[in-house]
C-alpha cells in the first residue's frame, strides 16, 4: 500500500521504492504508443493511491513495485523495458539526493554519495552495484539475486541504463564511452536497443552484468559542481538517512547487529531473542521487506571484505577472521566468488569504489 514519502524521489521506510518509479513506466508504455487509461482503472497496485495523492509524493513497498511491473508487462508489449525506464531517469529526479549528486565536483565523486545514501534510493538486496576500479579500467557491476527471468533482466537493464544519467552531468559528457557492455542473460530479440543505449560492444550469456568505461573519466569535472550546495545538500540527506535508520526496519537492525559483531557471526535464533520477537516472526518479517538474513549477511560481507582490503592494512587472514570465517581459505574463496579476484588481486589492484557501511 502507498504511503506518503517525507520528500520527493527518496523513501521514508528502509527497502521501500519512490512512486515516480511508477510514473516512469506508464510513461515508457504511452510514449511507446499505449493508452493507460484502461490500466490505470484496474490496476490493483494504483488501486491503493491514497486520493488527492499524486505518484511522486509517494512510496510503496518494493514487493509492491515488483508487482506494478508484472503488471505492466501482463498489460503491454514493450520491448527493452527496463532499458527504457533507466533512460529516462534524471538525477534532479531524487530529489536532494540529485542535488548532491549534481553539485559533486567529478564523477568519483558523484558515486561515492550514490554509494554513501544508497537507502535512500529505495530497492532491495536482490539487486546491486559495485565498482571495481584498475589503472585504466574501471567496470560497474549489477548483482543481481533474483531467479533469471523478466523480472531480473527487468532489473538489470534498468541499473545500467541510469548510469547514463550521471554521465550527462560532464562538462564534456562525449567523453564518456563505454568500452563494454556485458549481460548475464541470454540475447534477447531487442539486443540493438541495448547497441543504440550503450555505443559499444554488447555481449550476452555472460557470468555478470558489467559496463566497462576508462578510469580516467571518474575525475572529468561536472559542469554543475558547487561545494557550498554539495555541502548543504549533504547535510539534508544525513539528516533524512537518520530520519531512515530510526525507522528500524528489521533488515537495518540485523545489519547493525552483524556490523558491531565482528569475529562472530550472531545466529537468527540469537537475533530474534535480543528483538524480543519469534523465530517465525523474524523470517515472515524479512521476507515481507523483501530480503532473507542470508542475503543480508551475504551484502554486509561483500561490501566489508573491499572496504577492509583496501582500506585497512589488515591481513587476509584477520579480515576473514572478522567476517566470521574461521579458515582463510573458505574466505578467499568466497570473496573469488564475489569479486572474480583474490582477496591478494584485489589489494594489489588498487583503490575501488566500494559502499561504505
Amino acid at each position: 500500500m502507498f504511503t506518503k514519502a517525507a520528500s520527493y524521489g527518496i523513501v521514508t521506510v528502509p527497502g521501500n521504492m519512490p512512486g515516480l518509479y511508477l510514473e516512469k513506466l506508464l510513461k515508457i508504455a504511452e510514449g511507446q504508443g499505449h493508452s493507460t487509461t484502461a490500466f490505470r482503472r484496474s490496476s490493483p497496485i494504483l488501486s491503493t493511491l491514497p486520493e488527492n495523492t499524486t505518484l511522486d509524493e509517494s512510496e510503496l513497498t518494493y514487493e509492491e513495485y515488483m508487482g506494478f511491473v508484472e503488471e505492466i508487462f501482463d498489460a503491454f508489449d514493450i520491448p527493452g523495458l527496463g532499458l527504457l525506464v533507466g533512460r529516462e531517469f534524471r538525477v534532479t529526479d531524487f530529489g536532494i539526493l540529485g542535488y548532491a549528486i549534481l553539485s559533486s565536483r567529478s564523477m568519483r565523486a558523484a558515486i561515492q554519495i550514490i554509494d554513501r545514501y544508497q537507502q535512500l534510493w529505495g530497492g532491495s538486496p536482490n539487486i546491486y552495484s559495485s565498482y571495481e576500479v584498475g589503472s585504466k579500467i574501471t567496470s560497474q557491476r549489477e548483482h543481481s539475486n533474483l531467479p533469471p527471468g523478466r523480472l531480473q533482466q527487468f532489473e538489470l537493464e534498468e541499473a545500467a541504463a541510469q548510469l547514463l544519467s550521471v554521465r550527462d552531468l560532464l562538462e564534456e559528457p562525449k567523453k564518456f564511452k563505454f568500452l563494454k557492455a556485458a549481460f548475464s542473460f541470454p540475447e534477447p530479440a531487442h539486443s540493438a536497443l541495448f547497441e543504440e543505449t550503450f555505443q559499444c560492444t554488447v555481449v550476452f550469456d555472460q557470468q555478470e552484468s558489467e559496463l566497462f568505461f576508462s578510469t580516467d573519466i571518474l575525475d572529468y569535472p561536472f559542469s554543475t559542481a558547487n561545494d557550498v550546495a554539495q555541502e548543504v545538500c549533504r547535510q539534508q540527506c544525513d539528516k533524512f538517512l537518520r530520519m531512515l535508520e530510526g525507522e528500524g526496519g528489521l533488515t537495518e537492525k540485523i545489519r547493525t547487529a552483524i556490523i558491531n559483531s565482528p569475529g562472530e557471526v550472531p545466529s537468527l535464533t540469537d537475533l530474534a531473542d535480543s528483538l524480543h520477537i519469534s523465530l517465525r516472526t523474524l523470517r515472515r518479517k524479512l521476507k515481507a521487506e523483501g530480503t532473507s538474513y542470508k542475503e543480508i549477511l551475504t551484502e554486509i560481507r561483500l561490501k566489508l571484505a573491499g572496504q577492509y582490503l583496501l582500506e585497512t592494512p589488515l591481513s587476509i587472514k584477520e579480515i576473514g577472521y572478522l567476517l566470521g570465517y574461521t579458515e582463510v581459505a573458505n574466505f578467499q574463496r568466497a570473496f573469488k566468488s564475489w569479486y572474480n579476484v583474490t582477496p591478494r588481486e584485489m589489494r594489489l589492484q588498487g583503490s575501488a569504489l566500494l559502499p561504505s557501511q
